[in-house]
């Protein structure tokens, strides 16, 4: 398993597998490739050594947006937390960054440390659609990680039993 999707519609979903390779389908659902709608790159979130999902910095321009994404899909796995409130966090707080991360969580459990790590091995995806749409968070379709293997073992962590 190198491929981990957070699918956040029609409802989200995890899928752990190969990589994906063009065209890109999955569920049924078609997609294309590309880059958080804000400037983040994702940190890591683990409980103990267990791999927990990812965490992006949400920038303060875009924090609106970002909530309203957020609280349009209704999961608990996919949400946005106060740093400042988080037990988890103890990262500074730059001025450009509006004190929220956006967390994709894929196992059961709350977090309880963040490894910041600054991947780029993750990509959002689009709904193929992505120009027919006003806004660009209501073509987000999910996130993909790829490199997972190597991500666990350059860190020391592993995956969770099972998946939300």
């Amino acid at each position: 398993m190198d491929t981990l999707v957070v699918q956040t519609i029609p409802q989200p979903r995890v899928y752990a597998g190969q990589d994906l390779s063009p065209p890109y389908v999955l569920n049924g659902h078609s997609f294309m490739l590309g880059c958080s709608p804000w400037p983040s790159q994702p940190d890591l979130l683990c409980h103990e050594h267990t791999f927990y999902g990812l965490t992006y910095s949400v920038a303060l321009e875009s924090l609106d947006d970002v909530k309203h994404w957020v609280s349009s899909i209704g999961s608990d796995r996919i949400r946005l937390v106060k740093m400042s409130a988080s037990d988890y966090y103890n990262a500074g707080v730059d001025h450009l960054s509006s004190g929220y991360c956006l967390e994709l969580l894929w196992a059961h459990g709350e977090p309880s440390r963040v490894i910041y790590a600054g991947l780029s091995e993750d990509s959002w995806l689009y709904q193929a659609d992505l120009h027919n749409r006003g806004n660009v968070f209501e073509a987000i379709f999910g996130v993909m990680l790829v490199a997972v293997a190597d991500i666990t073992n350059e860190f020391g962590l592993q995956l969770p039993d099972r998946f939300v």
